[in-house]
């Protein structure tokens, strides 16, 4: 009996030997880097059932992370379990990760723990605040150049003005300066005419004078020699007259 069950299994490796074999033969490095992850696991399946260490634990790597097949954590407990005993040093070492892991709470497969949800949760809102966060930032960042951008605008503005009067307040001075020095001009003509004009007068008051001594003169000499004055009285007037 148990020689017909070693025997059975033998047959049993052997044909799993050559099945995966045959279904590896399709799987090349490059071919397998192509298939969905759902091949891959089949084919990784087929390796493992074959009895390689390796394979096993890559198969168990699988299970815990869920790809190709749903997450099992305790499936890919027992698959670490089963590559170390067959001398799998990496195997080893993920043990004790997967019992914490299902120890917590996560037990994988297609659901995921109250914890796992509330922890991506949690994850979810710290990501939305921080989109929030980023998108409040960047409203501010606009506000803030908005505010400068119409700050320098304002500047910008009151320097025109200001560069504007200053002009305007040159020019006025100018006009004002150039209005004086039109008066101050006409004031000094005004000055000079008036000079003129008082020096001819003062000689024509003087030659009016002497004019008037001359006929005053020979009005006193015609009246002399009309009356007969004499010698003592002509002298007086002669006197007089000088």
């Amino acid at each position: 009996m148990d020689k017909t069950f070693v025997m059975r299994k033998g047959l049993l490796h052997t044909v799993l030997l050559v099945t995966v074999i045959i279904f590896g033969s399709s799987f090349s490095t490059n071919a397998l880097a192509k298939r969905s992850p759902e091949e891959v696991f089949k084919y990784q399946k087929h390796m493992a059932q074959a009895g390689y260490p390796s394979a096993i634990y890559k198969l168990a790597v699988m299970y815990q992370n869920g790809y190709g097949t749903p997450r099992d954590l305790k499936q890919a407990l027992k698959l670490y379990k089963d590559a170390a005993s067959l001398g799998n040093k990496k195997a080893e070492s993920r043990i004790s990760e997967v019992e914490i892991m299902i120890e917590s709470g996560d037990f994988g497969s297609n659901q995921k723990s109250a914890k796992q949800k509330a922890l991506e949760e949690e994850q979810a809102r710290i990501e939305a605040e921080k989109e929030k966060l980023r998108q409040e930032r960047q409203a501010l960042s606009k506000a803030q150049r908005d505010i400068n951008a119409a700050r320098l605008e304002e500047q910008r503005r009151q320097r025109q003005q200001e560069l504007a009067k200053k002009r305007a307040e040159q020019q006025r001075i100018s006009d004002e300066r150039r209005k004086l020095n039109e008066e101050m001009a006409k004031l000094r003509k005004e000055r000079i005419d008036l000079a003129r004009e008082q020096k001819a007068l003062a000689a024509a008051k003087e030659l009016e004078a002497e004019e008037e001594m001359r006929a005053l003169e020979e009005a006193t000499i015609m009246l002399m020699d009309e009356e007969g004055l004499n010698a003592e009285e002509r002298a007086t007037i002669e006197l007089m007259t000088q």
